[in-house]
């Protein structure tokens, strides 16, 4: 966790340009790129409807990231997806880093996970898809953007580029199964 922290970024990038540590300086500019950050940032379309979806199925829930709890929950609170997630696992929690498997088993654990399958939605095909089929065999799901950069060797199960079509799928399968 503490290997994403800005403020540590900030830090060596003074000492690097042979400022020293600066803290005053370093948190400053912490607090402004997480401020700027949380201003810009926006959900992809669909989210909210998506786990709406997910919620009113009764179907558990939890975001799994590599990055501190603060910042992290900031992020949940600035979007308004509190009420959406049922858990939260960070990095900095669990102690590694995706891929690692044991992430992803302490959000199993969280979950009270029992059976049935598991769904990752995540869009870096090495952390998210290969990750979570390696630890815990799950279905997964790649958000395509420009952001990221689907590799010939990692393939999802499925990839979509908006939420309505994955809560489409979500919609037929829920009806095929009553």
């Amino acid at each position: 966790g503490s290997s994403h922290s800005r403020l540590l970024y900030f830090q060596r990038c003074m000492e690097i340009m042979d400022l020293g540590s600066q803290p005053l300086a370093a948190l400053d500019l912490e607090q402004t790129y997480w401020i700027t950050f949380l201003r810009n940032a926006q959900l992809f379309d669909g989210v909210r409807e998506f786990l709406d979806e997910i919620r009113l199925m009764g179907i558990p829930s939890a975001i799994i990231t590599d990055l501190t709890s603060q910042i992290q929950f900031k992020k949940i609170i600035n979007f308004r997806l509190d009420q959406y997630f049922d858990y939260v696992v960070t990095s900095e929690e669990a102690g590694c880093d995706k891929p690692a498997k044991a992430i992803y088993d302490l959000a199993l654990n969280k979950t009270s996970y029992q059976s049935g399958s598991i769904w990752m939605i995540g869009d870096d095909p090495e952390k998210d898809i290969k990750g979570s089929k390696d630890a815990i065999n799950a279905i997964t799901l790649e958000k395509i953007s420009s952001l990221n950069s689907q590799t010939k060797d990692i393939k999802p199960d499925l990839d979509f580029h908006n939420f309505e079509d994955i809560k489409r799928l979500l919609l037929k399968i829920n009806n095929y199964e009553k």
